[in-house]
């Protein structure tokens, strides 16, 4: 995301003509927690932030649905729904709840996917095997069909499957060619998880205080950076897997309808988290995807 937000505040500068400039803070620099992201820019301790989906469900769990597992089958049909379906509603809670307004969003840069020792093409491949995790609603999912889950932080994935504790990870292709995966296991099981989705939004006070025309310039360039990122992402899964396939990986692929079954034994899943966060939003958006009844 790092080069996402200077390439936003070059834009902006670039399309306010120096009128607008940014300073940059990473990571907590300024001492917020990614949880509290809604929060500090509503209060307007920052003018724009960054929302990551997983760690803002607790202030808004809209940002959980483009981001739950197995309901899109590619990255194309999830961009095509947040466009046109997600977005309206995600920026009318934000301007009613949290006196902020999407600016620009991150399509997401690799599936989370599954990594195996033996090849995963249909349901019952997948249950019993002993997968590495990390939480959340993950954990629900991969239970709902069948898996044995072990919590593990990326720093340990390597040796965990070294020394067999685990036969198989979900992860992104960053973290795959990172930990070298090659070495380990021996596919990638093209049963996409989900895609992340995150946002950049700015604080509607400071926005609103804005002359029309730098108004604009904002806008333009988180188009901007929206658009530089989505081109960037377009070529990076492609090379990531070809340094896994380079290493001796081997590319497998669900049997038909092995997604479809995965969605209905993960059905009650997703009700269980409609029912836990209580929002009325969220529970539209979940029946809009045909996750819950």
């Amino acid at each position: 995301m790092a080069d996402q937000w200077e390439w936003f505040a070059q834009a902006l500068e670039d399309r306010s003509h120096g009128r607008i400039t940014c300073e940059l803070y990473y990571v907590g620099a300024l001492g917020y927690k990614g949880p509290e992201a809604l929060s500090v820019v509503r209060e307007g301790l920052v003018h724009v932030n960054e929302v990551v989906g997983a760690q803002s469900e607790g202030e808004c769990p809209l940002v959980s649905v483009p981001n739950m597992p197995f309901v899109f089958k590619d990255q194309a049909e999830q961009n095509w729904w947040h466009r046109e379906t997600f977005l309206p509603v995600f920026n009318e809670e934000l301007e009613k709840t949290w006196n902020c307004k999407v600016i620009f969003n991150t399509p997401g840069w690799s599936p989370i996917m599954f990594f195996s020792k033996e090849p995963l093409t249909k349901p019952e491949d997948f249950a019993g095997k002993k997968v590495r995790t990390w939480g959340g609603i993950n954990d629900d999912v991969l239970a709902a069909i069948g898996m044995t889950l072990f919590v593990i932080p990326t720093s340990d994935i390597y040796t965990s499957l070294q020394r067999g504790m685990i036969d198989t990870a979900i992860t992104a292709y960053p973290s795959a060619t990172e930990c070298k995966f090659w070495e380990v296991l021996n596919y990638v099981d093209y049963a996409p998880l989900y895609t992340h989705r995150q946002w950049g939004v700015v604080n509607l006070d400071v926005f609103n205080e804005l002359p029309e025309d730098l108004q604009e310039a904002v806008m333009l360039a988180g188009q901007d950076a929206t658009h530089y990122w989505a081109y960037e992402i377009w070529f990076w899964p492609t090379r990531l897997l070809k340094m896994l396939t380079d290493g001796g990986m081997e590319v497998v692929y669900p049997e038909p309808g092995t997604m479809e079954a995965f969605k209905a034994l993960v059905k009650p899943v997703y009700q269980k988290w409609v029912d836990k966060v209580n929002f009325p939003a969220a529970e539209a958006l979940m029946r809009d995807l045909g996750t819950i009844d």
